[in-house]
């Protein structure tokens, strides 16, 4: 999965509704609320939590991911160490 750098991760876009990303990836292994009253949907098998902003319409603002299939500028980053990563961003820059 591409981390799209201030935009989202795949096909998730920051400011989409719920019922667009249930849309794309069905329904969330759990569905809750948080203390602020912020929906918090959780998907197991992509290893992601994606949390709707009660102030911003409940629109998708924040993505917790873990998955190591997560991939930032080409590279996958999950289990990798910072220096490595960047590094290998350096390199690519030259």
């Amino acid at each position: 999965m591409k981390v799209n750098l201030k935009s989202g991760i795949d096909k998730l876009l920051f400011g989409m509704k719920q019922n667009d990303v249930i849309a794309i990836y069905g329904q969330p292994n759990r569905n809750y609320k948080d203390e602020d009253d912020n929906i918090i949907l959780a998907y197991n098998s992509l290893k992601m939590r994606l949390t709707f902003y009660k102030d911003e319409a409940f629109k998708l603002g924040y993505i917790v991911a873990s998955s190591s299939e997560l991939q930032v500028l080409g590279t996958t980053v999950i289990g990798k160490k910072s220096v490595m990563l960047k590094r290998n961003w350096l390199r690519k820059d030259s």
